[in-house]
């Protein structure tokens, strides 16, 4: 949604939002992106009033502080536009995602006893997005609604703790266990929303609660992993009302992301990793060994899913470096990243060899960045087989392969001997490929 549009809707909101109109019928948010899902709560605040807090997440990009915008329904026959103020933001991911939180208070007519009031609107995240789409209720409408008692508002209504997508490590089959926190310790009992009470649609296949403790029981056997479920718990206090809270459910299986990007030859030569977890977002990075090589790691909250470059930078140019990275995610899922940067310089026109050991078996490419003047050829030795990579041009970049030298589950040792005129140099690197 562009800025222009924002400030327009927040003049608008200024005179708006302090009426409350009859409602209408139907109505729809303003915000300008999909909905991913919804929260609503509220406390007593004065006699026969009430005051209402919506939290929803968004699909799309936006700034912390700027304004979205809900109808509100009260349940009493009168609606008014709700603004929410966007708290946080998770820019750069897959299908990028922002949170808005926003208060409204409203005074019932004297007598007025049970209403249902929340948030109706249109529309979900749209399953065609592929990754990160939903499974169910692709693109339909979201329903936030809770009765509320106004013959007994001693006590506000639960808020419930959970985070906005629930992750769990796993496939289709499997069985997971969620449990559902909630902000208050008095007596409540957990239910699955009725598909109407959600904005329709069917909830997970395989997903069950227990009353008493709040506990999801979720054993998925249908669906794209990749792609989001989406459901509604409701949090129910004997004669006070309910809490909702709409929220996603996402599998994630597999571990980080640790690529090469890129080389720079230098000086100083320079290896750019890109390092990722699209899904449940990284935890955890932490260097393993850096062997000559100074080693910058941006900032980074748990959870982030936004693509990093972490840069490792040779110290002495006329020797070797290798950095190793531990990556984990937020599920415990780990990728170790250790490639081998080495320069290899002729200063004499005899061949040099160069030996590098302990090599991990998942190491088995072998990557030429021929300088100009750069050698020839480069004859690599791996546990005692052969390879050639010969007629290297000047700038030319390769790749081989030596994987049928690796032996599985064993560290390997690495002979690099080159050839060419004196003063020819070229940056190699042994690595894995950039596979996880």
């Amino acid at each position: 949604m562009s800025s222009l549009r924002r400030a327009c809707l927040l003049v608008l909101a200024s005179c708006l939002t302090v009426l409350v109109l009859p409602r209408p019928a139907g109505a729809s948010h303003l915000g300008g992106a999909d909905l991913r899902g919804a929260m609503v709560w509220w406390c007593p605040h004065g006699p026969s009033a009430i005051r209402f807090n919506l939290e929803v997440v968004y699909h799309g990009d936006a700034s912390l502080g700027f304004s979205t915008f809900e109808t509100f329904d009260f349940g009493d026959g009168m609606i008014a536009l709700m603004v929410l103020t966007v708290v946080e933001i998770h820019p750069g991911e897959p299908q990028g995602w922002y949170i808005a939180r926003g208060q409204i208070d409203h005074t019932y007519a004297p007598g007025t006893t049970v209403v249902e009031a929340g948030l109706e609107s249109c529309c979900r995240i749209d399953g065609s997005f592929g990754p990160f789409g939903l499974n169910n209720r692709s693109f339909g409408n979201l329903n936030a609604k809770v009765p509320v008692d106004l013959r007994n508002t001693s006590i506000c209504s639960n808020q419930i703790l959970n985070p906005k997508v629930e992750w769990r490590s796993g496939v289709l089959g499997d069985t997971f266990e969620i449990a559902i926190n909630s902000s208050d310790h008095n007596p409540h009992t957990c239910r699955i929303a009725t598909e109407a009470e959600a904005g329709g649609g069917p909830h997970p296949d395989g997903l069950t609660i227990d009353p008493a403790t709040c506990k999801l029981t979720w054993t998925p056997t249908s669906g794209d992993p990749t792609r989001f479920w989406t459901t509604q718990i409701r949090v129910e206090q004997t004669g006070v009302g309910e809490s909702a809270f709409d929220f996603l459910l996402g599998l994630d299986a597999d571990p980080p992301v640790c690529q090469i990007q890129r080389i720079e030859q230098g000086p100083p030569t320079r290896l750019y990793v890109l390092v990722q977890d699209p899904r449940s977002g990284l935890d955890i990075i932490s260097v393993v060994q850096a062997v000559n090589t100074a080693v910058e790691i941006p900032p980074f909250n748990r959870g982030d899913a936004a693509p990093l470059l972490v840069v490792g930078t040779k110290v002495d140019q006329s020797a070797s470096s290798r950095l190793q990275l531990r990556i984990e995610d937020a599920l415990g899922h780990v990728t170790l990243c250790d490639p081998v940067l080495t320069e290899v310089v002729r200063d004499t026109g005899r061949p040099e060899s160069h030996v590098y050991s302990d090599i991990p078996p998942e190491e088995h490419l072998v990557t030429v960045f021929n300088g100009d003047p750069g050698l020839r050829n480069l004859r690599v030795e791996v546990n005692g087989e052969r390879f050639e990579m010969a007629g290297l041009q000047p700038g030319e970049e390769r790749t081989l392969d030596v994987g049928s030298a690796v032996v599985a589950g064993t560290s390997s040792t690495f002979i690099l001997t080159s050839r060419g005129k004196p003063g020819g140099s070229a940056v190699v690197m042994i690595w894995d490929g950039g596979t996880p």
